[in-house]
């Protein structure tokens, strides 16, 4: 319970809530998203995966692009951790890099039930 209200004080804090378009979500600058990450590390909970966002009009809209991991069979639960980590921090950073380091946000979903 504890690490969930980690969790939340981090999206708080960091993110920015996504309810003025629906969703019950944060999105994350792309530096902000990387300590987030940092900390779900810390934390050792798996991420499921997450969307990239834009800005337009003063409104966030989903880009259509996003990432997920799914654990593989027989994966132990700190092997899924590492996994899904690496792959969420690649994929945002090479998303990054590719589009010219464009002011894109992400939103992230973690396997909340390793929580």
């Amino acid at each position: 319970m504890e690490t969930i209200k980690e969790l939340s004080a981090l999206f708080l804090e960091k993110g920015i809530s996504l309810k003025a378009i629906g969703a019950d979500e944060y999105a994350f600058s792309y530096t902000n998203i990387l300590a987030v990450i940092a900390e779900i590390e810390r934390l050792a909970i798996p991420i499921l995966g997450g969307d990239v966002l834009i800005m337009c009009h003063g409104k966030f809209e989903y880009t259509g692009d996003s990432w997920y991991y799914d654990r593989q069979e027989n994966e132990l639960i700190s092997e899924y951790v590492k996994r899904s980590i690496q792959h969420a921090r690649d994929y945002i950073k090479n998303y990054h890099e590719r589009n010219n380091n464009t002011l894109s946000f992400f939103s992230i979903v973690v396997d909340i039930k390793y929580a």
